[in-house]
C-alpha cells in the first residue's frame, strides 16, 4: 500500500471517529437529559452550553488532528484520483441487476400484494404517530424550540 493511500485512509478513518465520538456524546446527553426530566425537572432543557462543551472538548484533538492532516494534504498535493473518475459499472453488475430484475418479476403478483399491504400499514402507523404527536403538544414544542433556537443563532434572543 503506498504512502498516499495510508495517508488518505487514515483521514477517512479520523472523519468516522469523529462522527461516531460525536454520535455517542450525543446519545449520552439524550438520555442523561431524559432522565433529569424524568426525575422532576420537565422544563429543563437537554442539550445546554455545558454539554455540549464537554463534547466538543471530548472531539477537539481528533478535529485539530485532522484539520492538520488536510493541511498536509493540500501542501503536498495528496488526493485520491479515483474521486473524479465516473463509477465503473462491470458486466457482474449489470447481471446483477437483471437476475434482481428477473427475480422480481417471477415472484408474482402475490408477493407485490404483501408489499403493498406492508407500505399501507406502514403509511397508516406514520399518519396515527403524527396525529398522536399533534394532539399531545408535540408540534408546539418543536416549533417553540425552532424559534428559540434561530432567535439565539441570529443573534435576536
Amino acid at each position: 500500500m503506498s504512502k498516499k493511500k495510508i495517508f488518505l485512509t487514515v483521514q477517512a478513518f479520523l472523519c468516522v471517529l469523529i462522527t461516531a465520538v460525536l454520535v455517542i456524546f450525543t446519545v449520552r446527553t439524550c438520555m442523561e437529559g431524559s432522565a433529569w426530566q424524568a426525575a422532576g425537572h420537565p422544563s429543563d432543557w437537554i442539550f445546554t452550553r455545558e454539554k455540549a462543551g464537554r463534547a466538543l472538548l471530548a472531539v477537539l484533538p481528533l478535529c485539530c488532528l485532522s484539520a492538520f492532516m488536510t493541511i498536509i494534504g493540500l501542501v503536498k498535493g495528496i488526493k485520491d484520483e479515483d474521486a473524479e473518475k465516473p463509477v465503473q459499472h462491470g458486466p457482474l453488475a449489470v447481471q446483477a441487476v437483471q437476475a434482481g430484475f428477473a427475480k422480481q418479476a417471477a415472484a408474482g403478483p402475490e408477493k407485490e400484494e404483501r408489499r403493498n399491504l406492508l407500505r399501507r400499514i406502514l403509511m397508516a402507523a406514520a399518519i396515527v404517530f403524527i396525529i398522536m404527536g399533534i394532539l399531545n403538544g408535540g408540534m408546539k414544542d418543536v416549533l417553540v424550540k425552532a424559534i428559540r433556537v434561530c432567535t439565539e443563532c441570529i443573534g435576536l434572543g
